[in-house]
């Protein structure tokens, strides 16, 4: 029927339909004795709100109404109309129903849809193109022209498969194959071949195209260049590699305290500069206290709590005890890290290195003093092992506790027992 042919139908306010006419019948293709006593909600399409419970509302309050709806005829063809509904009434003047009067504005609509599509397809800088059922190309935007480098006149007509590497025609087409079964595909990675042969990385959204009785009749294809996201992933890959190694070099490590979770990362040369395998590392504040020297534990923990409470940059000196018992030096800074809301900021942690100094350390002491204190300790030891008062015993232990105490700072990268009080 002409797009300007109005057609009416009658509808009680409850939505059954109770009065349909030859223009009715000739539009959705329902016959009179099928659709009267019916909802009228049959008429409109599945997957969205009808429109019409809102309409008899305010039929209801004698209030007339334009709309627009998406309806659909009896062999499922979708129609977009434009409606005038008005309050029916009886002879008493009592509201009885509504008086809907439609006119098919598929076509306005359509074309509407197509110039907005055009114009967007215009904008966007990404190549969309469609296929038909034999996979050929049969649209073409400026976006496809920019990266497949061929020019309208010069895709529409060419297989599909022809923008995709050889290596990769049977994966486009089992994808081609999946929408055109009414599946779509999306972020689909894969080698697009441009006009002058130069290989692209592309990622495709392949998104089924239907008629308007919801028959699959092509394929939408949307292709984003991904050339400058590789580069970028390659860049951000070989930045990570340079700085494990300056990391290594420097023997400088990375570490975050995260507050509001109490997780703490440490970066691989961390894990490194305290002979801890990263699957052994538990990732909280008292797993990264537990390898600090026990003489140095509780202070490097008040540190860094104080250094969150001020707040204030966290610096110091303090040893670790490696897991084979190792005694090394570390030179730990950090900064404190803010986290903003809405209402306020607070601290989210501290984000800071640490460094390995014990060489650094090794080199401030004379090997005489090391001498001496080592002889100090063998003093101490012989002493406890010879008849002593209690108290005299005491003053030989603390003696050798000191002493090895001051063997650990400068470091050997030995391992010192602890002093036995047996």
């Amino acid at each position: 029927m002409s797009t300007n042919e109005q057609v009416a139908f009658l509808v009680a306010l409850d939505g059954a339909v109770v009065g349909w006419g030859a223009g009715a019948e000739s539009l959705f293709g329902y016959q009179a004795d099928e659709l009267v006593g019916q909802q009228v909600s049959v008429l409109s399409a599945p997957e969205g709100t009808s429109a019409f419970p809102r309409i008899l509302s305010a039929v209801a309050r004698g209030e007339g109404v334009e709309a627009t709806e998406t309806m659909v005829g009896k062999d499922g063809t979708r129609f977009e109309v434009a409606l005038v509904v008005s309050p029916a009434r009886n002879g008493g003047g009592r509201i009885t129903g509504a008086r809907a009067v439609v006119r098919d504005v598929t076509d306005e609509a359509a074309e509407e849809g197509r110039g907005r599509l055009a114009a967007l397809l215009e904008a966007i800088d990404d190549a969309v193109y469609t296929l038909d059922l034999r996979a050929v190309i049969r649209t073409w935007n400026p976006g496809a022209e920019r990266l497949y480098g061929y020019r309208h006149h010069e895709a529409v007509g060419l297989p599909g498969l022809s923008l995709v590497a050889e290596s990769r025609h049977e994966d486009a087409r089992m994808a081609i194959d999946c929408v055109l079964a009414g599946e779509p595909v999306q972020l689909f990675e894969i080698d697009a071949r441009r006009k002058d042969g130069l290989l692209v990385p592309v990622a495709l959204d392949l998104w089924p195209v239907r008629s308007r009785s919801g028959e699959v009749v092509g394929v939408s294809v949307i292709g984003c260049d991904m050339t400058e996201q590789r580069l970028a992933e390659a860049a951000l890959a070989e930045s990570v590699v340079r700085l494990r190694e300056s990391e290594s070099l420097a023997h400088v490590g990375g570490w975050v305290w995260d507050i509001p979770t109490g997780a703490v990362q440490w970066s691989e040369e961390l894990h490194r500069i305290h002979g801890l395998d990263p699957a052994g590392f538990a990732g909280t504040l008292d797993a990264h206290l537990t390898l600090v020297h026990p003489y140095d534990r509780e202070p490097v923990r008040k540190a860094m709590e104080a250094a969150v409470t001020a707040p204030h940059p966290f610096e110091m000196e303090y040893r670790i005890v490696r897991p084979n018992g190792e005694v090394r030096w570390l030179y730990a800074r950090a900064e404190v890290a803010l986290a903003s809301s809405s209402e306020n900021v607070t601290v989210a942690g501290l984000r800071g290195i640490c460094q390995d100094i014990t060489e650094r350390k090794r080199a401030r002491i004379p090997a005489e003093v090391t001498a001496g204190l080592r002889w100090i300790v063998d003093c101490a030891e012989r002493l406890r092992r010879s008849p002593l008062a209690p108290t005299e015993a005491a003053i030989a232990d603390e003696i050798a506790e000191l002493a090895k105490r001051l063997l650990d700072e400068p470091g050997n990268g030995e391992r010192l027992p602890p002093v036995s009080r047996s």
